[in-house]
């Protein structure tokens, strides 16, 4: 694994300084994790496949586990040990011997693709809620619910009491400031060195959800010259909804917990809960619904109120 880290450096520094002009001037380097940035850094959430020059920053509640193994069945084609021990941190910059200043390189490097799949924030924070605080679900649930909500806190957790917390929080500390929440719960823009500052680098930014997810996969897939059924297993990861059986094995697991609609969460007469989360999460929605459908209302794009209704059930992603 050293001597492939070793390449990869070698394979950055070739491709980011030969031929280039003062007219083929790429643009500056960003600055991952600035000064003064309000949450934390979180790069060990970046996913690298130099075999493919896939740069992947991945985020709690949207397809952890799910991106994380395929990645690793992916690189064992070139590294069987892959294939061994846990599935996850198998393929962070860390491993992989990158530096931070590496990364800000790859960013802006047009021979890496860069990919993230973010997910609506009323939906990735009632996730969060039913695989870490409902109980049943994961294991390491108590461990994640009371390391955001306190050690006090009683296990399992009511969900309104998550969003009571998030109001109390944003009144001492404020809405952008989520430095010592639980990766679960950090605002998805924060990932990855900060996202609302480099999402511009990025070839692939998608939402995911479970009708679109098989579709919107393999099209990264094949961007970056991998045909997604050679990867065994991928229709397991990522079933297609037309795959009943598949997908309704794919629900039924821990993992991917059918935790019914949102209006569960967010019920007609208690607007309170749908308006503390939205106003918490409110740049999550800025920044990924504008930077990618410019011009796009958040009412327009389905954050607020009119399309507040059931759009799948809630599948809850890893």
């Amino acid at each position: 694994m050293a001597y492939l880290g070793a390449w990869t450096a070698l394979l950055l520094a070739g491709s980011c300084t030969s031929g280039v002009t003062a007219g083929q001037l790429r643009p500056p380097r960003p600055n991952l994790c600035r000064p003064g940035m309000q949450g934390p850094c979180i790069l060990d959430a970046f996913i690298v496949v130099p075999e493919h020059k896939l740069l992947f920053c991945y985020i709690e509640k949207v397809g952890c586990k799910n991106f994380n193994e395929l990645f690793r069945r992916l690189r064992s084609r070139y590294d069987p040990s892959q294939m061994e021990g846990h599935w996850a941190a198998r393929n962070t910059p860390g491993v992989h011997h990158l530096t931070k200043a590496d990364l800000e390189e790859m960013l802006v490097s047009e021979e890496w693709h860069k990919a993230v799949f973010w997910r609506r924030p009323l939906e990735r924070f009632a996730s969060a809620w039913t695989s870490k605080c409902r109980g049943g679900a994961d294991e390491d649930g108590q461990q994640h619910c009371q390391h955001q909500f306190g050690e006090a806190s009683p296990y399992p957790l009511p969900f309104e009491e998550t969003i009571s917390f998030l109001a109390n929080h944003d009144l001492e500390e404020g809405f952008e400031n989520d430095t010592r929440f639980d990766r679960h719960w950090v605002n998805q823009h924060h990932y990855c060195g900060g996202l609302e500052h480099t999402l511009r680098h990025y070839n692939t930014v998608e939402e995911l959800t479970m009708d679109t997810a098989h579709a919107k996969v393999s099209k990264m897939l094949v961007q970056v010259g991998v045909h997604p059924q050679s990867i065994e297993g991928f229709d397991e990861l990522f079933p297609s909804t037309e795959a009943v059986a598949v997908a309704e094995a794919w629900k039924s697991d821990a993992h991917h917990t059918d935790a019914g609609n949102l209006s569960f969460f967010y019920p007609q007469g208690e607007g309170w809960r749908r308006q503390i989360v939205t106003r918490h999460y409110r740049k999550d929605a800025e920044v990924f619904s504008e930077s990618w459908q410019p011009g796009a209302s958040l009412r327009r794009v389905g954050f607020e109120n009119d399309e507040f209704r059931v759009r799948w059930p809630l599948v809850d992603f890893v």
